[in-house]
């Protein structure tokens, strides 16, 4: 049916396909682990500026044509521990 040695080679070429698909695939792993672990410890020392949010929390605390003005300064991140979740706060 297959020709003599096809049989070999393509389980070579699937042998390698896994494996390299392994190695990209274990390196992102580690990749996101060590940015989640950044994040965390960034998050511990303190409140982080999340300022891009400002337009976007403005805009939500309008609540459309209801005729008021929201001004918002700052959004920041919190974090207070493995048992807390996270806070955002709204300044301004």
């Amino acid at each position: 049916m297959w020709p003599n040695g096809y049989h070999d080679l393509v389980i070579r070429v699937a042998g390698k396909v896994v494996f390299h698909t392994s190695i990209v695939v274990a390196g992102l792993a580690t990749l996101l682990a060590v940015a989640v672990a950044a994040a965390a410890y960034r998050l511990s020392q303190g409140p982080v500026s999340i300022a891009f949010l400002v337009p976007y929390v403005q805009d939500a605390l309008k609540g459309g044509d209801s005729g008021y003005s929201v001004t918002v300064d700052d959004t920041i991140l919190t974090w207070s521990g493995w048992e807390n979740t996270f806070e955002i706060r709204v300044q301004g």
